[in-house]
């Protein structure tokens, strides 16, 4: 769905695909004495894109452009089904768009272009210049104006609220672009770096991919040589230069690596690719072989990464862990079991068992076999009332558990 709202984007005359993009819409602007430089950024935009505007604005864009609206019902569910659990329970994202999804970013931009229309076209003080990046925004504008423009953008939509920040010193960031204007009103322009950057990366004497090590100058000079005005070129290139020799880099070849293009791939069917931990001397070798021999690229993945040593965010499945659980019956009781491996596994067993109408291997399936239909077993409401790993620690607790409430368990546990 991503890729096909992809072709109704983008046609407008603010729309930034890049910094190379934005480098290119700067040629020969030049800014008056009454103008500054002002960037707009809209506030957590994806969670606040209202989702019931975004729909019909979309639905429009299908029909103009000829793409058959019978998508619309694929590009709704996606957008109004993005959900999440906590702790056992499902939440419902009630507006916005989920931060993550393919498609969000793309709805994001189709609100924003018709957003900017309606809002531009009442403007009390029109910029000269305006130029979009999904939610920032580079204007030109009268220098009196500016708090005009602000206010009269947070009262388009009561859900989009734009911040400012205005030129300091003649230099205005955008993306990683450092806009500066000459006394001559010419817009000039190089690498921009936050405060907080701390030039480290990727170092040349770490256990990766040579492919992953040099990808490093390759970028910092490539981008210093693409978003340097010829006048800011050497500086940028000097401190490239100190950067990649702290990280243990060698200049000249670094150099040497930036300017070699990549050989063109012969355009023919690619087949899937192959993802290798990367050990040197090893997995290195295979991959060549499969691509040599077979056509087969090999993508090469660090052996440690930093996911594998910090613990998951997401909420887990209760039921994939062992320890004490409860399946209740509609007749009142409940059957109470522990189990050392995932207690979904369990539950998967005391099913076969109720399918093969197996009552010595399972407690539920002989309830149910001698009560036929007018007990119903509820998989749909099984209740996990301990995680633990400890076998003791289980058997107490399912003993405890199983006291407490009404049972057809065969003993007390």
């Amino acid at each position: 769905m991503a890729r096909i709202l992809q072709t109704v984007t983008g046609r407008t005359t603010s729309f930034v695909r890049d910094s190379n993009h934005f480098i290119h819409l700067l040629e020969n602007v030049k800014i008056r004495n009454d103008e500054i430089m002002v960037s707009f950024d809209v506030a957590s935009l994806f969670t606040n894109v209202p989702v019931a505007e975004t729909i019909n604005i979309i639905k429009q864009h299908l029909i103009t452009h000829n793409i058959p609206t019978d998508y619309m019902s694929l590009i709704e569910f996606c957008l109004t089904s993005g959900y999440f659990r906590w702790r056992g329970h499902f939440y419902l994202q009630m507006d916005g768009v989920a931060m993550g999804s393919p498609i969000a970013p793309v709805a994001a931009n189709i609100f924003m272009e018709y957003f900017e229309e309606e809002a531009l076209k009442n403007a009390p003080s029109k910029p000269r210049f305006w130029w979009r990046y999904v939610d920032d925004v580079f204007a030109i504008v009268p220098r009196q104006a500016v708090s005009q423009l602000l206010d009269h953008l947070n009262g388009v939509h009561p859900k989009i609220h734009f911040t400012t920040e205005e030129e300091n010193d003649g230099t205005l960031p955008f993306l990683d672009v450092l806009v500066k204007r000459e006394p001559s009103g010419k817009l000039v322009h190089t690498v921009y770096r936050k405060p907080t950057h701390t030039d480290q990366y990727l170092r040349a004497d770490s256990h990766h991919h040579p492919s992953h090590l040099s990808s490093v100058p390759r970028t910092l000079i490539n981008r210093a040589l693409r978003l340097c005005d010829t006048q800011f070129l050497h500086t940028e290139l000097t401190h490239v230069r100190q950067v990649l020799e702290c990280n243990g880099y060698n200049w000249r070849q670094s150099y040497r690596v930036a300017n070699t293009t990549s050989k063109q791939r012969p355009q023919v069917a690619e087949r899937v690719p192959v993802y290798l931990p990367f050990m040197r001397g090893v997995t290195d070798r295979i991959g060549h072989l499969l691509r040599r021999r077979f056509g087969i690229r090999t993508i090469f993945r660090p052996m440690t990464q930093i996911k594998q040593l910090l613990r998951s965010p997401k909420d887990r499945d209760p039921l994939d862990s062992p320890g004490v659980y409860e399946i209740p019956c509609e007749c009142g009781k409940s059957y109470v079991g522990e189990t050392g491996r995932n207690i979904k596994s369990r539950l998967s067993e005391h099913i076969r068992s109720m399918r093969k109408l197996d009552g010595n291997t399972s407690a539920v399936a002989e309830h149910a076999l001698n009560f036929g239909t007018s007990h119903y077993i509820r998989f749909d409401k099984v209740k996990v009332l301990a995680r633990e790993r400890n076998f003791v620690s289980r058997k107490l607790r399912e003993a405890i558990e199983i006291g407490r409430r009404p049972n057809f368990n065969r003993d007390k546990g």
